[in-house]
């Protein structure tokens, strides 16, 4: 069995010095859509591309899963700090800066445009990385009592990007109204699923009431879901179904299959 790591004594800052990574001046956040080249379009409620087509899910993603790699590529390295220093005060703040710039990189993602970020949702990313750096705090303080190992560190860590990631879903929650988008689908990304994403993607379209969001499933912060969003009913029931593959370190982005559900 591994040697639990003993870090340094550290004296941890209130956590009232993370105040200003919880309200991200959205104007400044990454935008990975403008990255590439997509435009939101409300008619749609989707990202369109230079030729104005709709761009696929299994896009957004595969764009996903490269930032979510980059991510974890960047919590190793902190971990490798945090085992070289061992520095908890650091290790803390680096990773409140992830959890934050993580969350607002997929939140704005979801939500279409930084012009679509309301008062509302800005208070809502708060509270959540608010509560998030409450948990960090159990974290670090769970490693200054010599309780954790350097890789149940590294795997705890790991689950900070993912669960960020499941802000993208919520922002598309918010701006795909039930009046307006009354319809929804299930669509299952690239991983291993529980068996409550299994049976929301069988259901193919529904009404939003009876479409329960990723990360509310068994696997949690593990979901790699997204939902797609209809005025109307669609005519056929088909669900895009991806081969897994892995949610992080996959060799290559599986292909959707469609299957028609009777």
């Amino acid at each position: 069995m591994a040697d639990k790591f003993t870090p340094s004594p550290s004296d941890l800052p209130d956590l009232s010095e993370y105040d200003s990574l919880a309200e991200p001046n959205w104007e400044e956040v990454r935008s990975l859509a403008e990255e590439q080249g997509w435009e939101w379009n409300d008619d749609q409620g989707a990202y369109v591309d230079d030729d104005d087509e709709v761009v696929p899910l299994s896009e957004i993603l595969e764009l996903t899963y490269e930032e979510l790699e980059r991510i974890q590529g960047e919590i190793s390295t902190a971990v490798e700090q945090l085992e070289d220093d061992e520095d908890v005060t650091t290790w803390e703040q680096t990773l409140a800066e992830l959890t934050a710039a993580t969350v607002a990189l997929f939140f704005l993602l979801g939500i279409g445009a930084r012009g679509n970020v309301s008062d509302n949702h800005a208070e809502h990313v708060r509270d959540r990385l608010t509560t998030q750096f409450e948990y960090l705090r159990q974290f670090s303080n769970s490693i200054l009592d010599g309780e954790l190992t350097i890789d149940g560190i590294r795997a705890r860590a790991n689950l900070y990007p993912q669960d960020a990631q499941l802000h993208y879903s919520e922002a598309q929650e918010f701006i795909h109204s039930t009046e307006e988008w009354p319809y929804v689908r299930n669509q299952l990304g690239g991983c291993q699923h529980c068996q409550g994403c299994l049976d929301e993607a069988a259901k193919g379209w529904v009404e939003q009431d009876q479409m329960s969001m990723p990360g509310t499933r068994i696997c949690r912060w593990n979901c790699c879901c997204l939902l797609e969003y209809a005025r109307e009913a669609p005519d056929q029931n088909i669900i895009q179904r991806a081969m897994p593959f892995g949610w992080l370190g996959r060799d290559k982005l599986a292909l959707p299959i469609t299957i028609p559900v009777n």
